[in-house]
C-alpha cells in the first residue's frame, strides 16, 4: 500500500514539474517589457466581390472592408527584434511620462502550451493583447482616433 501510495506522489510530482515549466517558458518569452523600436497604424482595404448569371438574368455584389493594423518592432527575449502586426482592437497605448524609452508588454493565453522551443508559435496565437508605453513626445502625432474606422 505505501508503494502505491509513493508512486501516486512521484507521478504528482513529476507532472506538476512540468507544467510549471510550460509556464516558465510563457513569462520567459512573453513576460516583462519588450524595447519598442518602431510602431505605426496601417488600414489596409479588403475587397470581396461575387456574382451569378443564367441565361441573360443575373447579378452582381462587392464589399469592401477596411481593417486598422498596428504594426511594430519589438526587442524579443533572444535579444532580436522582432515584427508584430496585430489589430488596433488589441492595442492600447498608454503615455507616460516617466518612461525613458518606449517599450510593449504583452497578455496571453496559455491554451497551446507551447515551449521555449516554440517561441514564434507563442508571438502568432497567445498574445490576446498589447500594452504600449510611451512618452508624450514619441506618440505619432498623425494618428487621428476620429479617422479611423
Amino acid at each position: 500500500m505505501k508503494k502505491i501510495f509513493y508512486a501516486i506522489v512521484i507521478l504528482f510530482i513529476a507532472s506538476s514539474c512540468r507544467d510549471s515549466n510550460k509556464n516558465n517558458a510563457y513569462e520567459n518569452v512573453l513576460g516583462g517589457k519588450h524595447e519598442l523600436r518602431k510602431f505605426n497604424v496601417k488600414t489596409l482595404n479588403q475587397t470581396s466581390s461575387s456574382g451569378y448569371y443564367f441565361l441573360v438574368a443575373g447579378g452582381y455584389s462587392s464589399e469592401t472592408v477596411e481593417n486598422s493594423v498596428v504594426r511594430f518592432y519589438f526587442k524579443n527575449y533572444r535579444d532580436e527584434y522582432q515584427l508584430l502586426e496585430m489589430p488596433i482592437t488589441k492595442v492600447n497605448v498608454k503615455i507616460d511620462s516617466t518612461t525613458i524609452k518606449p517599450y510593449v508588454k504583452f497578455y496571453w493565453s496559455e491554451e497551446g502550451r507551447y515551449g521555449v522551443n516554440e517561441w514564434q508559435k507563442m508571438y502568432e496565437r497567445s498574445i490576446t493583447r498589447a500594452v504600449i508605453f510611451c512618452r508624450d513626445s514619441d506618440f505619432q502625432p498623425e494618428i487621428n482616433i476620429d479617422d479611423l474606422k
